[in-house]
């Protein structure tokens, strides 16, 4: 276990000998051991005189062995932080190990234990909350999670895993249909203490992602092409935030359905969001196109790019109804160019029903939920 802060700097000014924690700067350096591997050794970690205080969205708070000042760097020169792992404490590990083999309760009962224990460090206490919180997300009790998350966000709002709480809190939301809540959450993180500019960006556009949802699934031009300029306002100019940049394009052409635009833009990106996004609204006019001029390379492209949504990108932050589109339009694609054979027709009806029951459990709530079902229903 890792001593005490008090004890720490009571054993380091005495003169005794102890293993500590790494910290990698941005700029390639360490403190604790100068000379550390990437990641460090066990050596690199006994020869550390250096204690990890806490890790927050505003910087990490060390103390050295032998100064009794406690010193902090911003986040802005750290690139990480390394932890000895004999000093990381039994009941975390164990806890996160049962969380990870799928046993819940057991992990949640180590990890509570720890959140809650005063003599372990604080940034011990803090992942360990926010691994609490976040184990009923991955266990798919979202009302849980929903609750575990917000109280972790108030409690320790300046954690550094605030921005993960606010976002996996968000998704929550929006799967529930809560948008204006969903929103709250991306502007909240928008303006928290620490964050850095990049951060700021991501959780801006993800706010006025969210905000135009509703003008997304409605029929109102006038709505969609405010949603449209708000996204085109938002863009970086000169080059700058290439991420972001992409984001607004991408964004803006959901809003306008003109797909040529992002082409390029979609085939460059490693941004989830980007493809998911980006490869429905591109399948969405070669779908149009093909069966305006009877292309069937065009259908067949659709095809494709409704898969690649569906299956590669599904979990793409806030592309949820992206990728149902994607899915259900996949499972048309399967029916439209299904081969003239019985044997094969009927293959691609299976396929097809396989993404719609698919759809169905992965998305229940939501007009592609229920389009899959009555594709479903649907006499074979």
């Amino acid at each position: 276990m890792r001593r005490l802060a008090a004890l720490a700097l009571a054993g380091a000014l005495s003169g005794t000998a102890f293993a500590g924690d790494v910290i990698r700067l941005a700029d390639g350096r360490a403190l604790g051991t100068p000379q550390a591997a990437d990641p460090p050794s066990a050596a690199d970690f006994a020869a550390s005189g250096l204690t990890v205080l806490e890790e927050n969205l505003d910087g990490v708070a060390y103390r050295l062995a032998g100064v009794a000042t406690r010193q902090t760097l911003t986040r802005d020169k750290v690139k990480s932080v390394a932890h000895d792992p004999s000093s990381v404490p039994a009941e975390l590990t164990e806890g996160l190990a049962l969380v990870g083999k799928g046993k819940f309760d057991d992990g949640r009962a180590k990890l509570v234990a720890v959140a809650r224990n005063a003599a372990v460090p604080a940034w011990a206490q803090a992942e360990a909350a926010f691994r609490h919180a976040e184990s009923y997300a991955s266990e798919g009790n979202a009302t849980s999670a929903d609750r575990a998350l917000a109280t972790f966000e108030l409690e320790r709002s300046r954690s550094r895993f605030v921005l993960d709480a606010r976002r996996m809190r968000a998704r929550l939301l929006l799967d529930a249909g809560r948008d204006e809540d969903a929103k709250a959450e991306y502007d909240a993180a928008s303006r928290a203490q620490g964050a850095n500019e990049d951060e700021v960006l991501a959780a801006r556009f993800m706010a006025a992602w969210t905000g135009a949802r509703g003008a997304l699934r409605g029929a109102d031009a006038a709505e969609r092409a405010a949603a449209a300029k708000t996204f085109d306002e938002m863009r970086p100019r000169g080059g700058a935030h290439p991420a972001l940049t992409a984001r607004c394009d991408v964004a803006k052409a959901a809003c306008t359905g003109a797909a040529d635009a992002i082409v390029a833009v979609v085939a460059a990106s490693d941004d989830p969001f980007v493809l998911a996004v980006g490869h429905t609204v591109i399948a969405d006019a070669a779908r149009r196109r093909g069966a305006e001029k009877k292309d069937r390379a065009a259908l067949e492209d659709a095809e494709e790019r409704y898969l690649r949504a569906a299956l590669l990108y599904r979990d793409a932050e806030c592309a949820q109804d992206f990728v149902a589109a994607a899915q259900f339009h996949a499972g048309e694609m399967f029916v439209q160019l299904a081969p003239e054979d019985a044997a094969g027709a009927a293959e691609a009806r299976s396929r097809a029903r396989r993404e719609w029951e698919d759809l169905v459990r992965r998305f229940p709530r939501g007009e592609w939920a229920r389009k899959a079902r009555a594709a479903l229903a649907e006499p074979q």
